[in-house]
């Protein structure tokens, strides 16, 4: 961003060059929705097959995601669902606005990036 800073990357470090990215978000039902990442970077690892980045990518990450969807449901009691109702004209209104987006979908094709929701 053109108003943004960065600050200088430490010598020990390597910064990712994200030249675009993107989330498409897709209503499944009223509990759920298809989230997809689309990114294009440069990880600037010298040496490193693309081969390698692809099936991390493709194969850790996914595990990554899947763990912390399956940590997402929130138990009664816990510490999430309290701060929710400490802010609940912000949450009520995500909620008004995601049904809304949610409502749009209703009717049209749940295809999206290659993926169909179930």
């Amino acid at each position: 961003h053109p108003h943004v800073e960065i600050p200088p990357c430490p010598k020990d470090r390597v910064r990712v060059d994200i030249k675009c990215g993107g989330f498409l978000l897709v209503p499944v039902d009223a509990k759920r929705t298809h989230v997809t990442v689309m990114m294009n970077l440069n990880p600037n690892i010298p040496y490193l097959p693309s081969s390698l980045l692809n099936f991390f990518l493709q194969k850790v990450v996914n595990k990554i995601h899947s763990s912390m969807e399956a940590q997402s449901h929130f138990k009664p009691g816990c510490i999430y669902l309290e701060r929710m109702a400490q802010k609940a004209e912000l949450y009520d209104y995500i909620e008004k606005r995601y049904q809304e987006t949610r409502e749009q979908f209703e009717g049209a094709p749940q295809k999206a990036g290659g993926f169909t929701a179930a």
